[in-house]
């Protein structure tokens, strides 16, 4: 299933009402602290894989997968 290219999700997101999209790269085995934000995210794995220790139950998110999640 084709899920679209990172040029339109920029679009879709800023359709949606998100104020700005950016681009974040890490470099392989990159951990990052637990964190919240007081605003809704969406992201896009488009190169490797995302884990996501805290939902287990969620798995892995791998290339080319949509992610979100609440404000906190």
């Amino acid at each position: 299933m084709r899920s679209g290219t990172v040029a339109e999700f920029r679009i879709k997101a800023l359709a949606e009402g998100f104020d700005e999209v950016l681009e974040r790269s890490w470099p392989a085995d990159a951990v990052l602290d637990s964190h919240t934000h007081p605003f809704a995210v969406k992201a896009r794995v488009v190169r490797g894989e995302m884990w996501r220790p805290l939902a287990p139950a969620l798995g892995t998110s791998r290339l080319a997968t949509a992610l979100s999640w609440a404000a906190r």
